[in-house]
């Protein structure tokens, strides 16, 4: 459980000894009204390294946010790929005219199966799909 800092900031459980002392000083400092100079002088720490340690917090809590953000976002999905020899080089008009039947059926990565006349354009089919994927099942 992460302690409150008077920083309007939660100190975190992994915070060091030395970083929950510079927390409290900064802190102070912020309440003072003093400059940073004049406090460091009162409580006998250098202006550099409560300027150091402002920073280096600054920087841990930056890292700590993204940490969290980073888990809360899902992980990518893998869909089974397979790889089929083909003579040309596939391009959108030649998947947009197949070769025999009356229409496309394409099976979707959730399951959902499109059926299209096989004279549907290849623009409209790309965005059909792209839509159709785009949207959850």
């Amino acid at each position: 459980m992460a302690a409150r800092s008077g920083r309007g900031r939660a100190t975190p459980a992994t915070a060091t000894k030395a970083e929950r002392r510079f927390r409290r000083l900064l802190t102070a400092e912020a309440r003072s009204g003093l400059s940073r100079r004049e406090f460091a002088e009162q409580r006998g720490v250098s202006a550099g390294t409560l300027s150091w340690w402002k920073h280096e917090i600054d920087r841990r809590e930056e890292a700590r946010a993204r940490a969290v953000e980073s888990a809360r976002r899902p992980s990518p999905v893998l869909v089974p790929v397979r790889v089929a020899e083909q003579s040309a080089p596939e391009t959108a008009e030649s998947v947009a005219r197949p070769s025999g039947g009356e229409r496309y059926e394409i099976v979707l990565r959730c399951g959902r199966v499109v059926r299209v006349p096989r004279d549907f354009g290849a623009a409209s089919l790309l965005a059909l799909v792209r839509a159709l994927e785009s949207t959850p099942c």
